[in-house]
């Protein structure tokens, strides 16, 4: 077996692969998509050292007043947070002035200029948990 692990979006058919898993719902045309697990979380989490220097937010509409590390899709589109609660869907596009298109370069930009930056990111599992400390997005109900 062969695996291998890519963000970008790829064309498993065109790239004459066997399968694929994603954590998007969206496949092209000619695929057949079958649920394999939950439905993947994405927490908003912040360093302690940034929560130090600025405090939380408390509603999910402040987090474009803080300072965050932008993912961004193959596309060229930025990755936007979207929160539910009471009043419904709320997106928000996240302002920051380091950018990636990959989650561990996202992590990676979070554990070194923790002191600075706020982030979004499904690879917040990956990181050691005493740098796990952040707010609850279920907390931050919109």
């Amino acid at each position: 077996m062969e695996v291998t692990t890519d963000d970008r979006l790829v064309d498993i058919v065109k790239q004459e692969y066997d399968a694929g898993i994603r954590l998007i719902t969206t496949v092209e045309k000619d695929m057949i998509a079958v649920p394999i697990g939950p439905k993947a979380k994405i927490c908003v989490v912040a360093t302690p050292e940034y929560l130090a220097s600025y405090p939380a937010p408390a509603h999910p509409r402040e987090l474009v007043n803080h300072c965050s590390v932008i993912f961004r899709y193959p596309s060229g589109r930025p990755y936007y947070w979207e929160f539910y609660g009471p009043e419904g869907k709320l997106e928000v596009t996240p302002c920051g002035n380091i950018v990636v298109d990959d989650l561990d370069s996202e992590l990676e930009a979070v554990l070194v200029r923790g002191r600075h930056w706020l982030s979004v990111s499904a690879a917040g599992r990956r990181a050691p948990r005493e740098r796990q400390a952040g707010f609850d997005a279920r907390r931050l109900a919109a």
